[in-house]
Formats: C-alpha cells, structure tokens, sequence
C-alpha cells in the first residue's frame, strides 16, 4: 500500500488480505432495530447466548430484516474510515469486543432512522475474505488514506505544540556566547 511517483495507490492481493487479517480489520454481524431500547437488549441477549457464529447468523436470518448476505457474511469494518461521523461509536464498539462478544445496544442513526445498533465480533475466515474482497479492498483504500491523515494530524499537533514551546521561551535570558576568531 505505497503511494508512488505520481501519488496513485498501488497494492497487491497479498496486501488485501495482510490488512485483512491484521488488527486494523474487525469481522461483525451488524444489527440494526428501530423497535426501541428494549427490544434492542432482548435482540442482544439472544445473540449473545449463542456459542457460535454460524447460529448467531442463523439467528440474525431469521429474525431481522438484515439480507442474507449481511446475516451470513457480516461485515468487516476497517479501524480508520473516512466515514467516521456516521459510523464512529459502531466502529468504537467494533475494535473493542472479542471474538464471539455481542455489544451492548447503541444509539445511532441508520437511514435517516434513529435506532440501535447491536454488534457480535466473528471470526475472520479465508471465505469470508473472498466474498467481502470487494468491500474489504475498499476499506484498505480508506484505512491507508485514513492512516496518512492521522500521520499528518498528529504530526500537526506535534508542530503545533512544538511551536508553543519556542513561543514561551523568554529569549532575553537566553545569551549566545561568539566564538573568538
């Protein structure tokens, strides 16, 4: 993932699925309900007491809207997305669970419709891979863009900082002493 000369991306399929398998990738199942808090903690209760990811997808099937695509594959959010308003608390969530952890509800937005999100973290899968390639090729876009402006803002703050340092010296106490020729 190395910009070249002409500032155009260039990457190979063995990046893909490096970035997919490294930490920078979380494997979920993402539901969304906008039937209230408490169907939303009933929703993660059930999806929480399932031993595996396959039931836990069976279950998203068969009692959600979600497709079916969504129900068996998931979804694999990347750590840095150039979306991060709309999806900054899902994503929050996302990094922080375990594998096979469910998350607590979530208060967000989907659609235009105010809701909750529930989130179960599932294991990472060659086939899985293979059917999200698209979307995960797109995130390692986002995550490279994504981490080169975190470079660049923490690198700003740095200088920021930096600058506020020499602003705050005092420079009639500091003497240069010339050196005799």
């Amino acid at each position: 993932g190395n910009p070249n000369r002409d500032g155009k991306m260039t990457y190979t399929a063995d990046d893909i699925t490096a970035y997919y398998n490294s930490e920078d990738t979380r494997r979920i199942f993402l539901v969304f309900t906008t039937l209230g808090e408490f169907r939303a903690s009933e929703l993660r209760g059930e999806i929480a007491s399932k031993d595996t990811d396959e039931a836990v997808s069976a279950y998203i099937l068969g009692h959600t809207t979600a497709s079916e695509a969504d129900a068996k594959d998931g979804l694999v959010i990347g750590k840095y997305s150039l979306d991060s308003s709309v999806y900054s608390a899902v994503t929050e969530a996302a990094f922080a669970l375990e594998e096979g952890e469910t998350s607590m509800p979530i208060e967000g937005l989907y659609g235009g419709e105010s809701g909750h999100f529930i989130l179960y973290r599932a294991k990472k899968s060659a086939e899985n891979l293979a059917a999200n390639r698209e979307s995960v090729t797109n995130y390692f876009i986002e995550n490279e863009i994504g981490k080169r402006f975190a470079e660049a803002k923490s690198a700003i703050k740095e200088s920021i900082s930096f600058t506020e340092f020499y602003g705050t010296l005092d420079l009639k106490t500091i003497s240069m002493s010339e050196e005799e020729e």
